[in-house]
């Protein structure tokens, strides 16, 4: 599962490949402690913050919602992150729909 439940709300693990050729969401991956993961990549520089930001901003773009219903809660200097989803049950299931549906997003 790539959601997990919080206090707060859903959380969605990332690994984050900055610097890339592209800005794409890859899909889910399992990393080497058994963690699933949704890897994105993004064309920003892990440089004050911009690939954060390029990462927000793509998610949003991708997901039809706005940048203020994603929170980076950790990570910030990492390949690893964790985001806080504000957004209702309904829009969860439709990212996760999109996620698991297969494709490649740009």
């Amino acid at each position: 599962m790539l959601f997990r439940d919080s206090r707060r709300g859903p959380m969605l693990d990332i690994r984050l490949s900055p610097s890339a050729n592209e800005n794409k969401i890859i899909g889910p991956i399992t990393d080497a402690a058994g963690a699933t993961r949704l890897k994105v990549s993004v064309t920003a520089a892990p440089d004050k913050g911009k690939a954060n930001a390029a990462l927000i901003k793509l998610l949003a773009a991708q997901w039809h919602t706005a940048k203020s219903n994603f929170t980076l809660v950790s990570g910030e200097t990492s390949r690893f992150k964790t985001v806080l989803l504000d957004v209702s049950l309904e829009k969860l299931k439709e990212i996760q729909t999109n996620i698991l549906g297969g494709s490649e997003h740009k």
